[in-house]
């Protein structure tokens, strides 16, 4: 299973204040590694997807989809 994120998370984390690095180090990750997430060159695993979720408040369908 690949959890892939929707464009809609780049879109609502800069709605939401914050950018790629501050994100990134909030999820204690680096900045390449999370911008590689959100341009869909890399899935993320179901914690990290989770804690986005939580820090942005949004719904898991919103901002991922899950690859079987």
């Amino acid at each position: 299973m690949r959890i892939w994120a929707r464009p809609a998370l780049k879109i609502l984390r800069a709605k939401r204040g914050y950018t790629a690095k501050a994100l990134a180090e909030e999820l204690g990750l680096t900045r390449q590694w999370w911008t590689e997430v959100e341009n869909r060159r890399r899935s993320t695993s179901p914690q990290t997807a989770q804690n986005v979720c939580r820090l942005l408040g949004a719904e898991f369908d919103e901002l991922f989809e899950i690859e079987p």
